[in-house]
């Protein structure tokens, strides 16, 4: 608990804060600021291999970008020049806006420095943040950063990754029929040896146009072959893998009948597994 005294310098200092709009701004971006940084270390984590992670991090940022586009400042903000004054002026027109409309610098400031960060990373910049890697680990980064950018394989990048998201989701270890068996480390191998089979190419050609259907087929195959719980419905499966968080039944009948539809064709996609020519494939590899 802070004393009288603190108490009081805390309240001048933040009063102080809000008379001076550029001050005010610096303060909020270097709130914001914290909190990227702890997101994108969060999912650097959480997807520690590098193609999934750039992946992850280019989703995220295409999802940011529409949602700042959305904001009637982001406009202004498209128009800034690149000095001194400009933003001065900026943050005069946030003060102003904050007090008529806080959700809208409250949606602001976050969105607008992740991206910031988000792009610095995906540049080559992640030195900037990832400051606790060893030196090795940053060349890694650089290195994969540069070579990607060249690469003319992205298509299988981006395939490869979707495909590894999926099948580590909280779902799988949900259903598993043998855990010790088909670990992480596991279904990551089986997707990289999909794709380096006779038929990764084809998958990885079609993905554009029928990745919820090839993903269903992948699905379909490995429930086939044992991978899940025999007493678990394909149903079930692709309720849970589309909606993880809301398994039980919705009171609205729409949004209900909207989470059955989308289900259901998962599921139907799953049930036509076996007519893939990667089917026998799938039941070799699992054994």
């Amino acid at each position: 608990m802070l004393t009288p005294e603190a108490a009081s310098a805390h309240h001048l200092f933040f009063y102080s804060l809000r008379q001076e709009a550029d001050r005010w701004f610096v303060w909020e971006m270097l709130g914001a600021h914290q909190s990227s940084l702890s997101d994108v270390k969060a999912l650097h984590q959480m997807f520690p291999e590098k193609e999934l992670f750039f992946t992850k991090l280019r989703e995220e940022r295409e999802e940011l970008i529409r949602e700042f586009s959305k904001l009637l400042i982001s406009k202004r903000w498209d128009q800034l020049r690149d000095d001194d004054r400009s933003w001065r002026e900026f943050a005069r027109v946030m003060f102003n806006i904050r007090k008529n409309t806080p959700q809208a610098t409250e949606q602001f400031f976050p969105l607008l420095d992740y991206i910031c960060v988000i792009t610095d990373v995906l540049c080559g910049r992640s030195n900037l943040y990832f400051l606790d890697a060893t030196e090795a680990d940053k060349a890694e980064l650089q290195a994969y950063i540069k070579n990607e950018s060249t690469s003319p394989d992205l298509d299988s990048i981006t395939v490869r990754a979707e495909l590894k998201t999926l099948l580590k989701g909280a779902w799988f270890d949900k259903y598993c029929s043998d855990k010790a068996k088909f670990t992480i480390e596991w279904r990551e191998h089986f997707v990289d040896d999909l794709l380096a089979s006779d038929y990764g190419q084809k998958i990885i050609e079609e993905w554009d146009d029928r990745s919820q259907v090839i993903k269903g087929h992948i699905l379909g195959c490995l429930q086939e072959a044992g991978v899940f719980n025999e007493d678990v419905s394909g149903l079930k499966i692709a309720r849970t893998i589309l909606y993880p968080n809301a398994l039980q039944k919705s009171d609205n009948r729409e949004e209900e009948k909207e989470k059955t539809k989308k289900s259901k064709t998962l599921s139907s996609y799953m049930g036509r597994g076996k007519r893939e020519k990667y089917y026998y494939w799938v039941m070799e590899y699992v054994g």
